[in-house]
């Protein structure tokens, strides 16, 4: 039978990490909005400026649903470490 190992300390250091750039991207994400917003009303008036920024906002939505999917596999790799533990506590 194979043997099945988890370093769960390590484990962990990657989700914290692979959280940690998630929370990065979505503030990057909203950095660029919140640029682009004051450019757009003051500095760039015309119907162009409108249509970019409806498809910068169309694009930034798509990394959405991804990074709520990362959240999420994180979540469950975080149940899997706490299951790991539990077991190794058994022995």
């Amino acid at each position: 039978m194979p043997e099945v190992l988890m370093d769960t300390e390590e484990t962990q250091a990657h989700i914290d990490k692979v959280n940690e750039s998630v929370s990065e991207i979505y503030e990057i994400l909203h950095q660029i909005l919140t640029k682009v917003n004051a450019i757009i009303p003051e500095e760039w008036e015309s119907p162009s400026a409108n249509e970019f920024l409806e498809g910068l906002s169309d694009h930034i939505n798509r990394f959405d649903p991804k990074l709520e999917e990362i959240t999420e596999l994180n979540q469950r790799l975080e149940k899997e470490i706490t299951q790991w533990s539990e077991t190794a506590a058994t022995f």
